[in-house]
């Protein structure tokens, strides 16, 4: 403590005590120094509190990752490009199917959700963390740093649980009883439901029905099939029509969105900014959650949260999207068909195929994206002095850009995979397009009459007079 400033010493024990200064100044050196010692030794935020004591007394000469301005700009121009087609894309799949009534199926309301809360993490979240990432410094105030954290985490966990909702729903499982109840009866003598789970069960599995088959007969190609993949239920997969009613998909809309609102509560308990300051005279907060047992990366507590926000919002949701996307796959493109085919039929597994393409195509991209990021917090943990380095604050910014990016990249996929979604996409890009050649041809048309004018007038002793 030698060469220290008694009245900084004074002031610093007062902040990490958070008591009155007056009572400190009574006490000689010694005693301040057996207090402050007891005090971090019993204290809950040990590592806090000789982390505000250290940059107290010994403050850094100047703030780190402090980068210059043209490298400022690189990432502003990067994080920018990805934002604009991530609000542009996500808001004009809301308008698609808000706005179109063929468009408002149970799935393309579980892509509204989806698109809604990367709309929330672009606008909410991704362009003030960046603000903070580049200038290692949270200008924004304690409240918004609540809100910051808080709708990241809800954001993220909507948009899996979405997915996870989606894949679900994709994949039915249907027992044969409704095919026992017709087995003995004649094709021509079925009527009613009987008749429509006879029509069903054949159009799932592929099998061509005819005047004269009977029940009994459908049901043991049926039965045949399952025997030959040694299956007790059949996972029958209906891409291009939901399970689910539409009061049922809000009811599980709102389980979404309070299961991730739950999951993220920490975030409104623990939010907190910190100022540093240093020697120079420069100053910087800092937006981070302070747990009761200290803070990252010292605190036990952000690290077991992180390892179950990895494991609920990532590694379980994959894995089980995995496996649906797994027998769907099998079942649409591994299996052959029992029976007959026609030309609908046909096009009936190509449409299947497509849709499922394109959900195994977001989830995919969904994985990769986010495990960079993810792995980032499990690593830097258990490698404390990465995260002290020059590059680690590129690295991060890379890793959080890929992250962030996945709400970019879900608008294009759509576009690219399903026929509506593209006819309605190239609608409104039209749209655009005529409205901006309207008005360049406007534009021109306007400058052609003010030449055509101004080549109408010729000069005189008074002025310009008009040719007639």
């Amino acid at each position: 403590m030698n060469g220290i400033d008694s009245l900084r010493l004074y002031n610093c024990s007062a902040i990490v005590l958070q008591r009155n200064i007056t009572f400190l100044v009574d006490l000689n050196r010694s005693e301040l120094l057996n207090i402050l010692k007891e005090a971090l030794d019993n204290s809950i935020r040990k590592e806090f509190f000789q982390d505000i004591l250290s940059d107290c007394l010994l403050p850094r000469q100047r703030r780190p990752f402090d980068l210059p301005w043209w490298q400022k700009l690189s990432w502003a121009s990067i994080f920018a490009s990805m934002l604009l087609v991530a609000i542009g894309g996500n808001a004009i799949v809301m308008w698609i199917v808000l706005a179109h009534r063929r468009m408002r199926t149970v799935t393309n309301y579980f892509l509204v959700n989806l698109s809604l809360s990367d709309l929330m993490m672009a606008i909410l979240n991704c362009v003030f963390n960046f603000i903070f990432m580049v200038n290692s410094d949270w200008p924004f105030g304690v409240v918004y740093c609540t809100v910051n954290n808080f709708v990241a985490n809800v954001t993220v966990a909507s948009s899996v649980f979405t997915l996870m909702a989606i894949s679900l729903d994709r994949l039915s499982i249907r027992q044969l009883s409704s095919m026992i109840t017709c087995q003995s009866a004649a094709w021509s003598s079925l009527e009613g439901t009987a008749r429509l789970s006879a029509i069903r069960w054949s159009r799932d599995f592929n099998i061509m029905v005819y005047q004269g088959i009977t029940c009994s007969t459908l049901y043991n190609l049926v039965q045949k099939y399952l025997a030959k993949y040694h299956l007790r239920y059949m996972a029958i997969m209906r891409p291009l029509q939901h399970h689910m009613s539409r009061r049922r998909a809000r009811l599980a809309l709102a389980l979404i969105w309070f299961a991730s609102a739950l999951l993220a509560l920490p975030c409104l308990l623990y939010s907190t900014t910190f100022t540093r300051r240093y020697s120079n005279g420069q100053s910087r907060n800092v937006c981070y959650m302070l747990w009761p047992d200290g803070r990252y990366p010292n605190s036990m507590m952000e690290y077991i949260y992180n390892l179950v926000f990895l494991g609920v919002t990532y590694l379980i949701p994959v894995t089980a999207m995995g496996i649906c996307y797994t027998l769907m796959g099998r079942e649409l493109w591994g299996s052959r068909s029992i029976g007959e085919h026609t030309q609908h039929q046909k096009e009936s597994m190509k449409s299947k195929r497509r849709v499922v393409r394109m959900f195994i195509v977001v989830v995919t991209i969904f994985a990769v994206c986010w495990l960079p990021y993810h792995g980032y917090f499990i690593f830097s943990y258990h490698n404390r002095r990465f995260t002290e380095s020059s590059y680690a604050q590129h690295i991060y910014l890379s890793f959080y850009w890929l992250a962030m990016s996945n709400a970019m990249v879900n608008p294009i996929i759509y576009y690219w995979m399903n026929t509506r979604f593209r006819v309605y996409f190239q609608q409104i890009i039209c749209k655009c397009y005529c409205l901006f050649g309207r008005q360049h041809v406007r534009r021109s048309q306007a400058q052609d009459l003010m030449k055509h004018n101004r080549s109408d007038l010729v000069p005189s002793h008074s002025g310009f007079m008009w040719l007639t």
